[in-house]
C-alpha cells in the first residue's frame, strides 16, 4: 500500500470519528424527530452517488476500502440528517455543504482520472462554508 493510500484511510478514519461526534452532539439537541424530505432524499441521493463510485473504488482499491467507504457515506448521511433536524439554517447550510465537501473530494479520488485542482479547491471552500457554519450554530 502506497503513502497517499495510508494517508487517505488515516483521514477517512479520523472524519468517521468527527463524524460520529457531530451526530452525537446534533441529536442532543434536535428541535423535531423526523424530516420526511432528509429521510427520503439523504439516502437516495447518497446510494445513487455511491453506485456511481463503486465500480471505480472496487477495481482501484478492492472491498476492504469499498466496505471503509460505504460506512463512511452512512456517518456522513447520518450527520447530515441529525443536523438538519435541528432546524437551524446556518448549521443546515453547514450539514450539506460538509456533505458537498465530501462528495466533491470522492469524485476526484475515484472518479476523475487525473486529480484534478479546480475539485480540490471546490472541497477546501465548501469544507471550510461547512465549518464555519457548523460553529456559528454551536456559539
Amino acid at each position: 500500500m502506497f503513502k497517499t493510500e495510508v494517508m487517505f484511510i488515516c483521514g477517512l478514519v479520523s472524519f468517521l470519528i468527527a463524524h460520529i461526534l457531530y451526530i452525537i452532539t446534533f441529536s442532543k439537541a434536535k428541535k423535531t424527530d423526523f424530516s420526511l424530505s432528509g429521510m427520503i432524499l439523504l439516502p437516495v441521493i447518497g446510494l445513487s452517488y455511491f453506485g456511481i463510485l463503486y465500480p471505480k473504488i472496487l477495481a482501484q482499491n478492492g472491498v476492504g476500502l469499498l466496505v471503509g467507504v460505504f460506512v463512511y457515506l452512512l456517518a456522513i448521511l447520518t450527520m447530515t440528517y441529525t443536523g438538519i433536524l435541528n432546524k437551524n439554517r446556518p448549521l443546515t447550510f453547514g450539514v450539506l455543504m460538509f456533505l458537498l465537501s465530501d462528495s466533491l473530494l470522492a469524485f476526484d479520488k475515484f472518479y476523475v482520472e487525473t486529480p484534478n485542482v479546480g475539485y480540490e479547491v471546490g472541497v477546501m471552500i465548501t469544507y471550510h462554508i461547512a465549518q464555519f457554519c457548523i460553529a456559528k450554530y454551536h456559539q
